[in-house]
C-alpha cells in the first residue's frame, strides 16, 4: 500500500537517518565536537557547518551555523541546497527511506541519536564558532601568561567567541553539555546549556587531579603550583547533583592512590563544596585539602597579587 503524500513526508523526517544523508551530500563527520544527542557536519566545499539532532518525536532536525534561517527537517536541508520542489524531493528521498547502513561509509556519519533531554544541539552550534585562544587581553589581565594559556595541558579547553568573550566548555558522559563565558565584569553560561565540568587536558602519567570553582581558578593553580602530572576540573561555582554524578564517574575512573586536591576558594561557599568532596571521594584515593589564604579568597587572586598561600 502506497503512503499518502503527508505520511511520505513524515516517513521522510522520522525514517531518512539525516547525518547519513548529509554524508552523502559531501559534509564530514566531527566527532570530537559531537555527543550522544547531536552531531557537528561540515561540507568542505561549501564551508558550510551543520548540527543534526533528533527531536522527541523521533524527527531529525538541523540547523545551520552560518545562517540562522537555514533549519528543520530534512525537507528543508534539501530544498535549501537544492531548490528542488516538493514532487522532485519526494523523488529524490524515497530511496532513502530506512536506508540501511553502509559498512564502507559508517565512519562518515553517526547511526543513531538519543533525543536531545535539553538543547544540546543549540549550544554545540553557538561553541562551534568559537576558535581557539592565541592571545587574550582579559586572561593576561587577570594575571595569565600566555605561556599558560595555549599550555597543551589546556588544549582546545580555552576559547574565544566571535564577541571576544572567553569560553571554557563544560562536558559530562554525554559530550558538550555548555561553556562558560567570561570577560571584564562579566560572567555567565550558556543559554539551554548545563553545567557540568571543565577539564584539562588528561594523560596517562598523571597522578593528581586538582579541583576548582572556576576555571581561571584552574589556570592560574596550573601557573603558581602546577607540574607535569597534574590535571584540573571545575565546576563554574556549583556542585549539583549533576555535577556530583559526573563526579562519582570520574572517582571511578582513576586509579587507586589517586591523589584529589580540593583547591576551592576560602570562604562558606568553598567550604561547602569541600565537604560535598569529601563524601565523593572513595577511600582508596588520597584527598588534600590546598586553599588559599583568607587575604585571597581564590587562586587567581594570589596569583595577581602578593598573597600567600596555605600549602
Amino acid at each position: 500500500m502506497s503512503l499518502n503524500r503527508q505520511d511520505e513526508l513524515h516517513s521522510f523526517k522520522t525514517q531518512i537517518n539525516l547525518s547519513q544523508y548529509a554524508a552523502s551530500q559531501g559534509y564530514l563527520l566531527s566527532r570530537y565536537e559531537s555527543s550522544v544527542n547531536s552531531v557537528l557536519m561540515k561540507n568542505p566545499i561549501t564551508n558550510d557547518k551543520i548540527v543534526i539532532a533528533k527531536g522527541n518525536t523521533n524527527i531529525w532536525i538541523y540547523f545551520s551555523v552560518r545562517d540562522d534561517s537555514d533549519n528543520g527537517t530534512i525537507i528543508e536541508f534539501v530544498q535549501n541546497r537544492s531548490g528542488l520542489n516538493l514532487g522532485k524531493l519526494r523523488i529524490e528521498l524515497r530511496p532513502w527511506i530506512g536506508r540501511p547502513a553502509n559498512p564502507n561509509d559508517i565512519a562518515k556519519y553517526v547511526s543513531h541519536l538519543e533525543p536531545a533531554s535539553y538543547s544540546r544541539s543549540t549550544v554545540l552550534a553557538m561553541f562551534s564558532n568559537s576558535r581557539l585562544i592565541t592571545e587574550s587581553e582579559y586572561l593576561c589581565g587577570r594575571g595569565l601568561a600566555l605561556s599558560t594559556i595555549v599550555d597543551s595541558r589546556f588544549k582546545s579547553m580555552v576559547k574565544e567567541d566571535r564577541n571576544g568573550n572567553t569560553i571554557f566548555p563544560h562536558y559530562d558522559k554525554d559530550g558538550l553539555s555548555g561553556y562558560e563565558i567570561k570577560n571584564y565584569s562579566f560572567t555567565g553560561f550558556a543559554k539551554s546549556g548545563q553545567r557540568s565540568f571543565w577539564t584539562s587536558q588528561c594523560y596517562q602519567h598523571d597522578k593528581r587531579l586538582v579541583l576548582s570553582e572556576s576555571a581561571v581558578d584552574s589556570l592560574s593553580y596550573h601557573q603558581l603550583h602546577g607540574d607535569e602530572f597534574t590535571r584540573h576540573l571545575s565546576s563554574a561555582g556549583t556542585l549539583s547533583g549533576h555535577q556530583q554524578k559526573v563526579l562519582i564517574g570520574v572517582f571511578s575512573k582513576l586509579p587507586d592512590g589517586f591523589e584529589v586536591v580540593t583547591a576551592f576558594d576560602n570562604d562558606e561557599a568553598g567550604e561547602k563544596y569541600r565537604e560535598i568532596i569529601k563524601e565523593l571521594v572513595p577511600s582508596r584515593l588520597e584527598l588534600r585539602d590546598h586553599a588559599p589564604d583568607r587575604g585571597c579568597n581564590d587562586w587567581n587572586k594570589v596569583l595577581s597579587t602578593s598573597c600567600e598561600s596555605n600549602i
